[in-house]
């Protein structure tokens, strides 16, 4: 069983922080409590609003109408390149519940996509160079998880 000097901790937030944030009684979890924990993350939702753009248009009704089929989807999503060199390699199976479109032109949209606890949001618009399946754009053009999506990207993220 590790061990941690919990009153270390709170120093080091102190520092960290220049002085802004101070905290007191930490207390060393137990499994149980981390069990707790990991059984609520799978049933948090997020709610997130990005505008993105996309090669394949965007604006037509079968593409608006593959969006509104998103429910309650399982993607699989390897470790993203960008946390690579902090997070373990893995292979994570998130679900998106839903995603809506809000068309600005035929290449841009506003989309409201809801995803579950721990979802990378951003690789899965942009597929993370094929790390994240199905992607949005696989999604918008109905091509199959083995097929090189269209480009998707996120160019502002709420």
């Amino acid at each position: 069983k590790r061990t941690v000097c919990l009153d270390g901790v709170a120093e080091a937030i102190y520092k960290a922080s220049d002085g802004a944030v101070r905290v007191s009684d930490l207390v060393q979890g137990d499994t149980t409590t981390m069990e707790i924990l990991k059984v609520g993350e799978e049933d948090k939702r997020k709610h997130y609003r990005a505008v993105v753009f996309c090669e394949s248009p965007l604006d037509t009704p079968e593409a608006l109408e593959r969006c509104r089929a998103v429910v309650d989807i399982d993607i699989n999503q390897r470790t993203p390149v960008r946390v690579l060199h902090r997070r373990t390699l893995a292979t994570r199976v998130k679900m998106i519940h839903s995603v809506t479109l809000k068309p600005i032109n035929s290449h841009y949209a506003v989309a409201d996509i809801v995803g579950s606890a721990g979802t990378y949001i951003k690789e899965f618009v942009h597929g993370d160079m094929g790390r994240t399946r199905p992607s949005l754009g696989h999604i918008l053009s109905g091509l199959p998880q083995a097929a090189t999506a269209p480009r998707c990207e996120i160019l502002q993220l709420d």
